[in-house]
Parts: structure tokens; C-alpha cells; sequence
């Protein structure tokens, strides 16, 4: 953001921006909730979890480096590299189809 001079253009990035990770999150719960349908209340509670305990450490480590950086150009670098390693990652593990599927009995 430090690049845009304009104030519309930076709200407006930072909207696209916040809706991008909107959607991040709506896609996760629907794909976890749509292939481990008998296990997505354990997942999605384990995970949530799990991010609550990264989030807390997440600000102590943010505020140190803009403690001693004097910008928050490396936070938002880290961020950056993290979404982009996730999305990498989801897509790579994640199945395409239900992991709960059983064999159907034909004729």
C-alpha cells in the first residue's frame, strides 16, 4: 500500500483483498465440511484451535519485528509468503473427492 497514493484505490485494494480472504475461508469450511462429513466438527474444531494458539504467538512476533524494523513491510511480506504456501499446500493434500466415499453395491 505504501506504492498507492490515491486513498480510493487503497481502500479499494485492501477491500479486494479482505474479500479474497473471505472466500479463502468460506472455501476451507465448505471442502473440509463437504469431505469429512463424519469428522469436519473434530477438524474444523482441532484447526480453529490451532489457529487461535498461532494467532496469539503471531502478534507477539509481528510487534517485535515492527518494533525493530520500524515497518510493517516485512509482516506483510511473511503474510504474503504464508497465504501463498497454504493455498500451494491446500491444493496439493487436499482430495477431490469425499474421504469417507464407500463402495456402492451394484448389480
Amino acid at each position: 500500500l505504501a506504492a498507492v497514493r490515491d486513498a480510493r484505490a487503497a481502500t479499494l485494494l485492501l477491500m479486494v483483498l479482505l474479500a479474497a480472504k473471505a472466500f479463502n475461508c468460506i472455501g476451507y469450511y465448505a471442502h473440509v465440511s463437504e469431505v469429512a462429513q463424519g469428522c469436519a466438527g473434530l477438524l474444523l474444531g482441532f484447526t480453529n484451535g490451532v489457529g487461535i494458539v498461532v494467532s496469539l504467538v503471531a502478534n507477539i512476533i509481528i510487534a517485535t519485528l515492527v518494533e525493530r524494523t520500524g515497518s510493517f513491510s516485512l509482516p506483510f511480506r511473511l503474510t504474503a509468503l504464508f497465504y501463498v504456501t497454504g493455498a500451494a499446500v491446500f491444493c496439493l493434500v487436499m482430495p477431490a473427492g469425499k474421504l469417507n466415499e464407500t463402495p456402492k453395491e451394484g448389480p
